[in-house]
C-alpha cells in the first residue's frame, strides 16, 4: 500500500517471495487513507490490536 507499493517490479518480488498474486491499486495513496478511515470509524472493533502491548 501506498507509496511502497511503487517500488519497481512490487507485485513480482511479493509473488516470487509468497508465492501470493500481488496487484497495484490505481491509486494507492487514497488506499492507505481509506484504510485508516475505516479504521477510526470501526475504532472499537480494532482498538485490541492497534493498541496492543507488545
Amino acid at each position: 500500500t501506498g507509496g511502497s507499493s511503487q517500488l519497481r517490479q512490487m507485485p513480482e518480488l511479493v509473488y516470487r517471495r509468497t508465492g501470493v498474486t500481488a496487484k497495484l491499486a490505481t491509486d494507492p495513496y487514497y488506499c492507505v487513507a481509506r484504510g485508516t478511515g475505516i479504521a477510526l470509524k470501526h475504532l472499537d472493533t480494532y482498538q485490541k490490536s492497534i493498541l496492543a502491548k507488545r
